[in-house]
């Protein structure tokens, strides 16, 4: 399951996030745990958390970090891991599956990579914003806005604009969109073959 932080100062239900006179964030997990980040080491953006969620690989409250240089990270116990490579972006499906999108510019804005374990593996495509679906498969936004979703070794384009992308461990995956509103811009949901289009408006969104 995929839940994000971008900013210091976007929450989410899911989380109560404070900041101590040490500068440090501290992240309460509904499970009541407390996960702790150095900011003023590590300025992180971006959290992409992994609860474990139908996923065989993911046992427990894994989360993935970006911080403002690209740095990637990993919480083990109860400190930080430095991954190879720089990242824009990240996502974890609920099978445990990381994607991010690089630093490497290139058609459609940046290089799309899945962790192997080890090290990052690059293929096709380029992209600004990745979600992933409980089966591993991405799904991305390029920085003209087109919508698209991996199926094998290939990509579908979607119907629709986007701004953001988020998928839950179910399945559902919602964005937004390019129309402008009260809030930012548009929010959708996809039917299976377009988009339906939700009251509000907002920036950014991650999928429960």
């Amino acid at each position: 399951m995929k839940h994000t932080i971008r900013t210091l100062f976007l929450f989410f239900s899911l989380f109560a996030v404070t900041i101590s006179a040490s500068a440090t964030m501290n992240i309460h997990t509904i499970d009541g745990q407390i996960i702790q980040v150095p900011i003023n080491k590590r300025d992180v953006t971006r959290i992409t958390y992994d609860d474990g969620a139908k996923s065989p690989q993911a046992t427990g409250d894994i989360p993935w970090v970006v911080n403002d240089a690209g740095n990637i990270y990993i919480r083990t116990g109860n400190s930080w891991r430095r991954l190879p490579g720089l990242a824009k972006d990240i996502g974890v499906g609920a099978d445990g599956t990381v994607w991010v999108i690089g630093h490497d510019r290139g058609p459609g804005g940046y290089g799309i990579h899945r962790w192997n374990g080890s090290n990052w593996n690059k293929i096709d495509g380029g992209a600004v914003r990745i979600a992933v679906a409980p089966d591993g498969s991405p799904w991305v936004v390029n920085d003209a806005g087109n919508i698209y979703s991996r199926t094998g070794n290939s990509w579908q384009q979607l119907p629709g604009l986007a701004k953001d992308i988020g998928i839950g461990a179910d399945g559902t995956v919602w964005v937004i969109g390019h129309d402008r509103g009260p809030g930012g811009y548009g929010i959708h949901r996809w039917n299976g073959s377009n988009w339906n289009k939700v009251d509000g408006g907002a920036l950014e969104i991650s999928v429960r």
